[in-house]
């Protein structure tokens, strides 16, 4: 699709104008004027402007820290910081025996004290965060976020590492989708993400980070996925891949016309975690650990980041947004890995993927800075 978008800013008498001239059919882009609140860990935050769209539910579908739970629980029974679900979707853990998804300690993001820790060895190769959606629909919109710390814990790779999968309602197996890592140590390790329909039909997306780069750190990885009509090229398949041992921000795959399915049958099981095989060459063993899971119908989103520009950042932390209308937006500061007295800079991202591609500033811990002036438009 293309847009054609107009901005000016106009300074008269200290008063900011923003004059947006849009094409037929487009969107206006989403513009920051002020900010209001200190931007500190669990307060909240307003942002005033123009151009965020509408959000009939501000917050995602669900969101987790996991920093409410005790150190060795099991996460099932256990609300999500974050949970808008209705009787449409179901969240709970997947796995067997005492290997499935617990609070844990041992392995923490920055500035967290918990993390969701999933134990793979032996016959336990799924355990994970799942998401189900109870009822058929017409074609769904997702867009997720978790970040994910991979311990290999035996000598060997596993052949088959998945951190996230959803599967269909065609016998309980198509459509499906996923991303993962081969064998680094047999050439496969390349980053790939394939989705398979109910016509048994694979198709593998290439490209990305190597398995032996990710593991051992702390990795963001963002999904869009919009569902298409049957055997039609209408969906969407899109992942970003955050490393944060050399930060950088990876666009591993992207197509906004895909073909996801040629029936009627619907995703329907999304795991997180998620599937790491066990049984090759001698038992691959790891653990995996998961945090901020975000996961909504929508793009329409916050986040900060730490460059001036969308482009540039090489470090985003998502943000979870308590009210939203196309002016105003209310949302709970979470610094994420940044630390008080970091200059960040926010973002709006609205249904359609559109951002402000020019960030506005704020200083973690204190009130915000003044706005710089806002640039052209950028389609994630």
């Amino acid at each position: 699709m293309t847009t054609s978008v107009l901005q000016h800013a106009i300074r008269a008498s200290g008063i900011a104008v923003l004059v947006a001239v849009v094409s037929t059919g487009a969107w206006a882009t989403p513009s920051i004027s002020s900010v209001a609140g200190v931007a500190e860990g669990g307060a909240r935050l307003t942002i005033n402007g123009a151009g965020f769209g509408t959000k009939a539910t501000p917050g995602p579908l669900v969101f987790d820290n996991f920093e409410s739970g005790q150190n060795g629980q099991g996460i099932s029974g256990s609300a999500p910081t974050v949970r808008n679900i209705s009787t449409d979707w179901t969240w709970r853990r997947y796995g067997s025996g005492a290997n499935v998804p617990h609070y844990s300690n041992q392995i923490v993001r920055p500035n967290s004290t918990r993390s969701s820790r999933h134990v793979f060895g032996g016959t336990s190769y799924n355990v994970s965060l799942e998401i189900i959606r109870e009822t058929p629909n017409t074609g769904d919109e997702i867009y997720f976020s978790f970040w994910r710390y991979y311990n290999r814990t035996s000598s060997v790779w596993s052949r088959n590492v998945k951190p996230w999968m959803v599967w269909g309602t065609a016998d309980g197996t198509r459509p499906t989708a996923y991303t993962g890592w081969g064998n680094p140590s047999n050439g496969d390790g390349e980053f790939r993400n394939a989705v398979i329909d109910s016509g048994s039909t694979s198709n593998t997306l290439w490209g990305g980070p190597e398995m032996n780069t990710v593991a051992g750190q702390w990795v963001r990885i963002e999904g869009y996925l919009k569902q298409s009509s049957p055997t039609a090229a209408d969906g969407a398949f899109q992942t970003w891949v955050h490393q944060t041992s050399t930060p950088g921000i990876t666009l591993a795959q992207s197509s906004l016309a895909y073909r996801t399915r040629s029936s009627t049958n619907y995703w329907r099981q999304w795991h997180f975690g998620s599937y790491n095989a066990t049984d090759d060459p001698s038992t691959s063993t790891a653990d995996v650990y998961l945090d901020d899971i975000y996961f909504d119908r929508t793009r329409a989103r916050v986040e900060i980041g730490n460059a001036s520009r969308w482009s540039d950042c090489s470090r985003r932390e998502l943000q979870v947004a308590t009210s939203w209308s196309n002016n105003g937006i209310e949302f709970t500061v979470s610094p994420g890995a940044f630390n008080p007295g970091t200059q960040v800079y926010l973002y709006v991202v609205d249904a359609q993927g559109v951002v402000n591609e020019q960030g506005y500033p704020v200083t973690l811990g204190q009130g915000s800075a003044a706005p710089e002036t806002p640039q052209n438009v950028t389609v994630q």
